[in-house]
């Protein structure tokens, strides 16, 4: 199949307006979602949308410019512009890939706050195709990649939380100290791994813990990295950023121009783990599986580092248990 790309200013291709300013006060803990482009941030008893809206991010910390998928029947908050397509021109699902793969966040303006507006946001260039059929095609195709991506996402989230189960068991409840105490050898462990662990325990400052084992601080298997960088310095350095709004976003840090980035970072060498420092009931710990050689973080991570004989993996275990 052949066919023309043609590139459009996005106000040609659809139309535009901001989310609904909603008080926290107003919100409930109940209902239809109300959602900002950062999550879902509250509840109504009714909903603006039917069907999901394609949407920007136009202001906040760490997300501005990132493009999403609103809920069905929900409504959304000032912090976002809703894009609608002009159903002439082009498919709903192709429009939202194609702002995707737009590089968006060159758009935002602003100093102390990054912000989108509309009136800078209908200046993009967009290329399409210009037949229907070819954008639905790979609009489809897209997505089908984006649901596998999310199933794996899913899988990793099931491993890990055995991880947890496990890393509890042997190191916080010492499940396997207390079987071999019994006289007999661990369910589901190999004879070679229950050798690790003693048969009985001792005391200790904490109470009873594995004999020939001791107490000892986070400080002894984890180093705090300090490392600052002023991405500003370096305007045409592409940086890989670890933010709070891109783990919340699946965990997946944003390439960007050191000229996007407005405040300090601080840096993220290849061995590190991030410890979110705010809001302790949503747990932020991540462990990059890959990170570059231009890798910062936003400030409100702490950034630890194994010290010898420890790893990574062992930290995260300590931070996610």
């Amino acid at each position: 199949m052949s066919f023309e790309w043609v590139s459009y200013k996005l106000s040609d291709l659809a139309t535009f307006k901001y989310g609904k300013f909603l008080a926290k006060a107003n919100l409930e803990s109940k209902g239809f979602d109300v959602y900002s482009g950062y999550g879902v941030v509250g509840y109504l008893p009714d909903y603006q949308f039917e069907r999901p809206q394609i949407i920007m991010v136009c202001r906040g910390e760490g997300g501005t410019g990132d493009v999403k998928m609103s809920p069905p029947k929900c409504s959304i908050t000032n912090l976002s512009i809703i894009i609608s397509e002009n159903q002439e021109l082009i498919s709903k699902d192709f429009l939202y890939w194609a702002l995707k793969a737009s590089n968006t966040r060159k758009l935002r303006t602003g100093s102390a706050q990054a912000q989108i507006v509309i009136g800078t946001l209908e200046n993009l260039i967009v290329s399409i195709p210009t037949c229907k059929y070819a954008q639905k095609e790979i609009a489809s195709i897209l997505s089908s990649l984006d649901n596998r991506i999310s199933l794996l996402r899913e899988t990793n989230t099931t491993l890990e939380a055995i991880a947890q189960t496990l890393f509890k068991s042997w190191f916080v409840d010492f499940d396997p100290v207390k079987v071999k105490a019994q006289g007999k050898q661990p369910e589901g462990m190999d004879e070679a791994t229950a050798a690790l662990f003693p048969s009985e325990f001792e005391e200790s400052a904490l109470g009873l813990i594995p004999k020939g084992w001791r107490v000892g601080t986070l400080g002894d298997v984890a180093r705090l990295h300090k490392g600052s960088i002023n991405p500003l310095h370096h305007q045409n350095t592409v940086f890989e950023h670890y933010s709070l709004p891109s783990f919340d976003n699946g965990q997946s840090p944003v390439m960007e121009a050191g000229i996007e980035i407005k405040s300090n970072k601080t840096s993220v060498p290849k061995n590190a783990v991030l410890l979110s420092k705010l809001n302790p009931h949503i747990p932020r710990v991540w462990l990059p599986s890959k990170i570059g050689d231009n890798a910062v973080c936003s400030t409100e991570f702490l950034v630890f580092v194994p010290a010898d004989g420890a790893s990574k993996e062992f930290i995260y275990c300590i931070f996610i248990a």
